[in-house]
């Protein structure tokens, strides 16, 4: 199986990234049990297709060897069996191998020939293979951030990457910090740090009364198998990453294809900046962070293709382009001053917070408790590895691991 860079190989879902707040938890249950069931379906009916079509659909794609710059291990539906390899003409592909260990295998053959070339492209060959922890440790990134070597954005990037998150597939897509705070503004002042959003605290306890209910049900939650946990739900899930994206294919053919062919409610798709952060602080099930798109494209702020999307919340027209803050003046300025704001003195100072919340040391453990950094423990890596499980019921078990996984967002591998 494989995936084109830049584009989404792992599915998608068109669950709800908006919904009312006093929505009961088994209905919201009920909905992300449906949404995650169907990807599952979709998931294997494309591992049964591809292994039964086999030669007659399958076609040989050839890379030189020379041209690879990188080759990281890969997980794809919670198994240690893939690789993605990212070549010096900007291109990246995603091969995901059906048998356990095959993976190893090809990367360690492609290793040896690309030590015996003359001439290779491959940067940093050690890395190879490594997990996060030790291809940021063994990489020089984090000393030329420190040293303003590389942007904001280039780290984050770099980050992502190392941690196995990839354009490739939407389980698994890079995550990127909300940084402004303020969408109702005229002007925006980004020397004033009152603009900004706290980048010590993760999304769910931005509001300090969200975070006082999240903690009440916590405190009367008691389990014997599942560990207390502040959010059940994630900032980095499927359905956020489609409900940025849903003005863009290929996003809105994976968002028709979860929705039996048509669009989710109107109510529940991206119509505003403002709406969609005040839901962000407000909602218990809504703690999504953004995508790396808010830094660099306008396109997703578009409805270029004209699709019907629904009346808007207040009923004042057709649910077209994104609505922008005050402040914006197009949805480039808008993008323009989102990534300045990422590159600003204050964001360049506060941004190892965030960075030790979703990759560093307050992922887990005590560190995360005092954080109010705690989710619900399948949404952590080492938690929801499917790759050991084998046996007679072994397909339903990883359903079952699947189904959380989908439906409540996947936590970002620990690169500390």
């Amino acid at each position: 199986e494989t995936g084109g860079g830049g584009g989404g190989g792992g599915g998608g879902a068109a669950t709800a990234a908006a919904g009312d707040e006093e929505c009961s938890s088994s209905d919201e249950e009920d909905e992300l049990e449906m949404v995650a069931s169907g990807l599952l379906q979709q998931a294997e009916q494309v591992i049964v297709q591809s292994q039964l079509e086999a030669a007659a659909k399958l076609k040989t794609r050839t890379w030189a060897i020379a041209e690879i710059l990188h080759i990281y291990m890969r997980r794809y539906l919670l198994r240690h069996t893939a690789l993605e390899f990212f070549l010096s003409n900007g291109k990246s592909f995603f091969l995901n191998f059906f048998r356990p260990a095959e993976n190893s295998a090809v990367l360690k053959r492609i290793v040896r020939l690309i030590d015996n070339l003359p001439h290779s492209k491959a940067q940093n060959v050690r890395l190879f293979g490594l997990n996060p922890r030790q291809v940021v440790r063994n990489s020089n990134w984090t000393r030329r951030w420190v040293n303003r070597e590389i942007s904001n954005f280039e780290y984050l990037m770099h980050l992502n990457t190392a941690a196995g998150r990839t354009y490739n597939d939407l389980t698994q897509y890079p995550v990127f910090p909300w940084v402004i705070a303020d969408y109702v503004s005229s002007v925006l002042n980004l020397h004033d740090p009152k603009t900004y959003r706290d980048l010590s605290k993760p999304v769910g306890a931005l509001n300090p009364t969200r975070l006082a209910k999240l903690k009440e049900r916590s405190a009367m939650f008691d389990d014997p198998v599942i560990p207390k946990f502040l959010y059940g739900t994630h900032y980095s899930t499927v359905g956020a990453v489609l409900f940025y994206l849903i003005r863009m294919e290929p996003f809105t053919t994976y968002a028709l294809a979860l929705q039996n062919g048509n669009f989710d409610h109107s109510t529940r798709l991206f119509q505003s900046i403002a709406d969609t952060w005040q839901n962000c602080l407000t909602n218990q099930s809504d703690l999504k962070e953004l995508i790396p798109e808010w830094f660099y494209s306008s396109s997703f702020l578009y409805n270029d293709n004209s699709l019907p999307l629904g009346r808007r919340v207040d009923d004042s027209g057709n649910v077209d382009d994104v609505v922008l803050p005050p402040w914006a003046l197009s949805a480039e300025h808008f993008v323009r001053t989102q990534r300045e704001a990422l590159e600003s003195e204050y964001v360049s100072r506060n941004l190892h917070h965030w960075i030790d919340l979703i990759f560093g040391y307050k992922q887990r453990g005590e560190e995360s408790i005092k954080a109010d950094n705690v989710f619900y423990y399948l949404t952590y890596e080492d938690e929801a590895d499917t790759s050991s499980i084998d046996g007679d019921n072994a397909r339903q078990v990883r359903g079952w691991v699947g189904w959380s996984v989908v439906s409540m967002g996947w936590s970002v591998a620990s690169v500390a």
